[in-house]
């Protein structure tokens, strides 16, 4: 699975919108839609944003990487 996959994954299992995600980490809505279609590859920053407000290890979604 890849990082996008895995980040969509999460947020939905939370039953956040991409808008709501964005919020809550100041990541701009479009980036977060292009991070989730795996056409954008995230930051450190922006994964450490990501796993915050997702409640999760960064190995949780950088782990999954593997196919």
């Amino acid at each position: 699975m890849k990082t996008g996959d895995r980040i969509k994954e999460l947020r939905m299992k939370r039953l956040l919108t991409q808008e709501e995600l964005a919020e809550m980490t100041g990541i701009a809505a479009a980036t977060l839609s292009r991070i989730e279609n795996n056409l954008h590859s995230p930051s450190i920053s922006t994964l450490k944003a990501l796993t915050q407000a997702l409640d999760v290890d960064v190995t949780e979604i950088v782990n999954f990487e593997k196919e």
